[in-house]
């Protein structure tokens, strides 16, 4: 029985709904290509002061009807607050993974990614801070950032992930 609880704790579990995982889904996004995604990723504070994903992973994730799901799913409207980050963070099927791209974001926030085939991508970035709170401690802000980004013959779209 602790194996069985070892093992579960160790997996993610799939959403009914959600499609399996088909690496042949995938097959497009693994060619090289000659488009690039570029952009910035901010939030605002409540006091109107700009945070960004300085320093922080941003993540390419194809399109697929699994990753479709997945996205639709985590972060719906295209955010995901923190709280809910680090809380209840639903992980994405290992079979995914690698397929999945990540960057770290400069000094100023920006991140690229070179290089890609033609097709339906999502980024994903993180943009976290911390602001006093209760008892004199110190409490994470922020959240995830989506969005989908359509790339085709050679362009460079360049986007902002805000919310």
């Amino acid at each position: 029985l602790a194996g069985l609880t070892l093992q579960a704790c160790a997996t993610t579990t799939p959403v009914a709904n959600d499609p399996p995982v088909d690496p042949a889904a995938f097959a497009w996004s693994q060619a090289e290509g000659s488009n690039i995604i570029a952009g910035d990723a901010l939030l605002r504070t409540r006091g109107g002061e700009v945070r960004t994903c300085a320093g922080l992973d941003v993540k390419l994730i194809p399109s697929t009807p699994y990753t479709d799901a997945f996205v639709a799913r985590v972060y719906p409207g295209g955010y995901r607050p923190l709280d809910y980050v680090f809380q209840t963070r639903p992980q994405m099927d290992p079979a995914a993974l690698p397929f999945v791209q990540s960057k770290r974001c400069n000094a100023q926030g920006e991140f690229s990614f070179s290089q890609l085939p033609d097709g339906p991508y999502y980024v994903v970035a993180t943009v976290t801070w911390e602001a006093p709170g209760y008892g004199g401690y110190m409490t994470p802000q922020g959240g995830e950032i989506a969005q989908p980004v359509q790339v085709a013959g050679g362009r460079t779209e360049t986007i902002t992930l805000t919310k």
